[in-house]
């Protein structure tokens, strides 16, 4: 049986692999990070709360008292917004990451750029509690979009920090595989939408073109390939917002194809807007979208 445990900031120990992850005492996840090694910063900010972690009934953790209550279930679309939204106030330039081209694949974020063609991506996690597992002297393969072009190179990791979170760098190769695969621009977003076949349903639009869309929705709520609705949302361009509707068809059902979120579903949407000037505003978002991606990935491309 699990519990909620309140246990000894003392089990923090700087070196050492935390064993389970850790809540505040609203029950929010400070760090969702079973496996991850302990540094002198993290151990500090950890040890300013009070701290509890979920554990099975029998486990030796230094509990100071317990409450069967688990965590309070976190809507799986609010959870992924939430993560998104963090990454829409930076450079989201995003690449899917394999060991070769016949493994599953996972998505890491660029949240630097090092010397010479460096680059420092985001550790990907799996589920709730645990990381892909990456190490130094690895060859990984990695593919990503960038304006109407596919990607792709091979590239060793060089190193693996944990401080403040989980990421890696890697030197991009001399030269890279680029083909020309898209009609149309299309930008990583974080954009709350309505979708409506009679019932209006929330999701989440994460990317965007003036043509058509990626959607996330909680996996029960999925799509079906020919489906068709009215989806209605707002585009963020110049400081403001604007409201639009147009048509999806869903062209494209990807599935539950993010580890790090299983209870969701990404669909591909074929979108046709009602006039000539919403498919200008859909344009335009996109672009101010790549403007801001396209200045830091580009600037590694071209070094």
């Amino acid at each position: 049986m699990q519990k909620i445990v309140e246990f000894d900031r003392s089990e923090i120990v700087t070196g050492k692999p935390l064993p389970f992850s850790i809540y505040d005492a609203d029950r929010k996840v400070l760090l969702a990070a079973r496996g991850q090694i302990v540094s002198d910063a993290m151990r500090q900010r950890l040890r300013a709360h009070n701290l509890y972690a979920v554990a099975e009934e029998g486990h030796g953790l230094a509990a100071k008292g317990s409450t069967d209550a688990e965590p309070p279930p976190v809507c799986p679309l609010a959870a992924f917004r939430q993560q998104q939204a963090k990454l829409a106030n930076v450079t989201r330039v995003g690449f899917r990451i394999s060991r070769d081209d016949r493994s599953e694949t996972h998505t890491s974020w660029v949240v630097g750029i090092g010397a010479r063609r460096g680059l420092l991506l985001t550790v990907p996690s799996i589920g709730d509690h645990n990381y892909l597992n990456i190490n130094e002297g690895q060859t990984w393969r990695f593919r990503t979009f960038h304006a109407l072009s596919a990607i792709r190179f091979s590239a060793v990791v060089e190193r693996v920090i944990f401080d403040p979170f989980p990421y890696f760098h890697v030197e991009l190769p001399t030269a890279l595989e680029m083909r020309n695969v898209r009609k149309r621009p299309r930008a990583s977003v974080c954009l709350d939408a309505t979708i409506d076949r009679g019932t209006p349903t929330e999701a989440l639009v994460v990317d965007l073109s003036a043509e058509g869309m990626c959607v996330a929705l909680r996996k029960e709520q999925g799509l079906g390939m020919g489906d068709q609705m009215d989806v209605r949302l707002r585009l963020p361009i110049l400081d403001e917002s604007h409201e639009i509707q147009v048509e999806g068809t869903v062209v494209r059902v990807d599935g539950c194809s993010d580890p790090a979120h299983p209870d969701l579903a990404f669909f591909g949407l074929s979108v046709e807007p009602r006039s000539s000037l919403d498919r200008v505003m859909l344009h335009a978002c996109v672009q101010e979208r790549l403007a801001k991606d396209f200045d830091t990935f580009s600037r590694v491309l071209l070094t």
